[in-house]
């Protein structure tokens, strides 16, 4: 949501598994496992299209409503998976706006993938997909990460913004991540914002977004379509 306004102004989708013995299902259960077996690509694809029929339904209520989906860096290196992401989108209108693709600093990968990264990334770019790294800040090759991709969008890692109310360290790095930010022309989303102290550094340092428990805890996206409709958002969004 905005900092400032608190609007909505998107979501990311997360993954729960209805077991049918177990019931809801966290994904720390599951998602290690999905990875290692490769189950993760196609169960990828699949909350891709789900989300476009959603996003469909979103902006109805907000034309600029954005949703983001975590993907990997190998998946992206992937052309042939790359194909599959450019024919749901190219099948699914809705998401040729107001779609974000984010994968997590912690992730790492080869210089030979590296230009394979680039090409993807470019060629969902050109599909409307705009770029988020997500957890900045946690790993040790931030910067020369984003001069080596192009990210729209900075998701600055919430052990951050858990100790900015009260750690000096925390304060000087999340105003370094302002000033990277600015230099790259990126919008910054603060994650795990969960206090209003915490949410007040964040609007001072002119920090655009945020998400957390403080605003919402995860839901349906029925649930959520019901939310959004009651918070009206006006013609707010990343850019």
């Amino acid at each position: 949501m905005c900092s400032k306004t608190h609007q909505w102004l998107g979501a990311e989708i997360l993954l729960r598994w209805q077991h049918p013995t177990n019931g809801l299902t966290s994904p720390a259960e599951f998602i290690t496992i999905a990875e290692n077996t490769g189950l993760i690509n196609d169960i990828t694809l699949k909350l891709l299209a789900e989300a476009g029929r959603n996003k469909a339904v979103l902006s109805q209520i907000s034309e600029n409503h954005y949703l983001s989906l975590n993907v990997t860096a190998s998946m992206i290196a992937n052309p042939y998976y790359v194909r599959k992401l450019v024919n749901i989108i190219r099948h699914q209108p809705s998401l040729q706006n107001g779609l974000v693709l984010e994968f997590t600093e912690r992730e790492t990968f080869t210089d030979d993938q590296l230009a394979q990264l680039q090409s993807g990334m470019t060629q969902l770019r050109k599909e409307g997909v705009k770029w988020a790294l997500d957890d900045f800040g946690s790993g040790y090759s931030g910067l020369s990460r984003l001069q080596q991709l192009s990210f729209e969008i900075l998701k600055i890692d919430r052990a951050f913004v858990a100790a900015s109310s009260n750690e000096t360290i925390a304060h000087s790095i999340l105003d370094s991540i302002c000033e990277l930010a600015k230099r790259f022309n990126c919008v910054l989303i603060a994650e795990g914002v969960e206090t209003k102290e915490q949410a007040k550094r964040i609007r001072l340092l002119e920090i655009e977004c945020c998400q957390g428990y403080l605003f919402a805890k995860p839901m349906t996206i029925k649930r959520y379509i019901q939310q959004l409709k009651m918070t009206l958002p006006q013609d707010s969004t990343i850019k």
